[in-house]
């Protein structure tokens, strides 16, 4: 599918297709799409983006590898889980689209957005791709293009299927992810690309991703999550 036929079937979606709450299954009507005005006030926002050089995700990636910035939009509670498990178990890509575009939302509002050129979303390996239907990281992107107005690109991709890492131990999850990816040059010299996953636990995943970017000449990156576990 075109990124055009893709940004048009979404649009229709959004349109017709009138869910439940991603997280407490209530039917929406009205104005609410994917997620109910109650659930998305019980989210904890951070401040990371005030402070993108000094807080808990950016010391746990840069620990790993240099960043730019780092920032997560809000904190991993149980409403979170629920829209998480949502969107990467129960099929509900729509919900990643809509919490994507109110991170997004806030996210403008601070001044790190004003540094992103372009959002380049974690990728899945094609078999856990084929198994889910879509990269929840590309649908929370596309979400974000919206709000910031700047354009998502696609220069990683999975080298092999890795172990879930949420399973590991945090020596074996950089174990796991080593060398798993690579990155071609489409942001090679592009200065502010900021890269998409929905958590950071021990930025193992994270930091590889950033070191393929880097293998391929990007400059220094940023690095976003939906939210923090950590």
């Amino acid at each position: 599918m075109t990124a055009w036929a893709r940004t048009a079937w979404e649009a229709i979606l959004d349109v017709l297709y009138v869910p439940e709450c991603g997280a407490c299954r209530k039917t929406l009507f009205g104005t609410e799409k994917s997620v109910c005005l109650p659930c998305l006030s019980a989210l904890e926002a951070t401040d990371h983006a005030r402070r993108p050089d000094d807080n808990p995700v950016y010391h746990t990636i840069s620990s790993h590898v240099p960043v730019q910035g780092a920032a997560a939009g809000f904190v991993f509670n149980d409403t979170m889980r629920e829209f998480i498990h949502a969107f990467k178990y129960d099929n509900r890509p729509d919900v990643a689209r809509r919490l994507g575009r109110w991170w997004g939302e806030r996210l403008g509002e601070q001044p790190l957005a004003a540094n992103i050129t372009c959002l380049v979303p974690m990728p899945l390996h094609v078999r856990k791709e084929r198994e889910r239907g879509y990269n929840q990281a590309r649908e929370l992107a596309g979400g974000l293009s919206k709000a910031l107005n700047v354009p998502v690109v696609y220069p990683l991709a999975r080298l092999r299927h890795t172990r879930q890492q949420a399973l590991l131990s945090q020596a074996e999850r950089l174990t796991n992810v080593a060398g798993a990816m690579r990155a071609d040059a489409t942001t090679a010299g592009v200065q502010g690309v900021a890269v998409i996953d929905d958590v950071v636990t021990t930025g193992a995943t994270m930091a590889a991703a950033v070191k393929a970017l880097y293998a391929a000449g990007t400059p220094p990156v940023y690095v976003l999550a939906l939210a923090t576990a950590g």
